[in-house]
């Protein structure tokens, strides 16, 4: 069997973090709030903004940070 190498988990989440610190302050909101465990219906509800405007949103910043890993 392959042995997989060792992931350096606390350098990958330091490279997230600067990045999380780069983006546009909405698009690292939305992605914290609903990283955290809101689901994006019921942001969508509390905020007033578009369900579909929030998805799009996470999903953006997602793809952005695992390109990164």
């Amino acid at each position: 069997f392959i042995l997989e190498e060792e992931v350096d988990y606390e350098k990958k989440y330091n490279l997230i973090q600067k990045e999380l610190e780069k983006m546009y302050w909405y698009d690292k909101k939305v992605f914290e709030i609903i990283n955290g465990g809101e689901s994006i219906a019921s942001l969508a509800r509390k905020s007033h903004i578009p369900y579909y405007s929030l998805y799009n949103t996470y999903t953006k910043v997602k793809k952005k940070l695992k390109k990164l890993l």
